[in-house]
């Protein structure tokens, strides 16, 4: 299990959890706001709820299979037909996320994005 509390430029906060000890593949998410949340997993799929709603109401999503998507990118960019999503810096800034993280656990104090891509 993880949780990392994430300050971001505009000074707004947010948590983000994450747990692998389950009986069964259940992945599930959910994004809360003032004014709005959404929810989604596999088996109802993606909801949002507005301020004062009585209860969620389904979003219609296309029908994917994110694992061929993927390899389908990748193909592509092998063979110069196009651009991964994620390159070498935006891959190494998310990874610093994480190692901010859970360097900020292991110290107890608040640890920068920055102090961790300025270390290289």
């Amino acid at each position: 299990m993880a949780s990392l509390v994430l300050e971001h430029e505009n000074g707004a906060l947010s948590t983000l959890n994450a747990s692998y000890a389950s009986a069964s593949e259940h992945y599930l998410m959910n994004i809360y706001g003032k004014e709005a949340s959404a929810y989604y997993d596999l088996h109802q799929g993606l909801r949002f709820l507005k301020r004062g709603a009585a209860r969620s109401s389904p979003v219609a999503c296309e029908k994917n299979d994110a694992i061929r998507d993927e390899l389908e990118e990748f193909a592509a960019a092998v063979r110069g037909e196009g651009r991964p999503e994620m390159d070498g810096e935006r891959g190494t800034a998310s990874l610093a996320v994480i190692r901010a993280g859970i360097e900020s656990a292991r110290a107890g104090r608040r640890v920068e994005v920055a102090e961790i891509l300025s270390r290289g």
